[in-house]
């Protein structure tokens, strides 16, 4: 999975229970990763980079040096591309 986000289409794909939802964020006071973290649907698997099964499972998605990013499915979203991922979901 590339490290780049793609763009947001008009209708991303939204999560089920087939698509594993993962959200990496930066604990330690990233403020898009705290938008982000409060604005995960439930069952999200969060995961924190600044941890060592964190960072493994980041750098396994391409997960490169920006956080937060969002995994559904096959697809991940980066920086302002995640939240905004995720205020649409709110907004369904």
């Amino acid at each position: 999975m590339p490290a780049n986000s793609p763009p947001l289409p008009s209708d991303p794909p939204r999560p089920s229970a087939s698509s594993a939802v993962k959200l990496f964020i930066r604990a330690s006071g990233c403020a898009l990763c705290h938008e982000a973290l409060r604005l995960a649907p439930e069952g999200a698997e969060i995961h924190d980079v600044e941890t060592l099964d964190g960072l493994s499972e980041f750098a396994f998605h391409g997960g490169a040096t920006t956080v937060p990013m969002l995994v559904v499915g096959d697809t991940a979203y980066l920086a302002e591309a995640a939240v905004a991922y995720l205020i649409e979901e709110h907004k369904r």
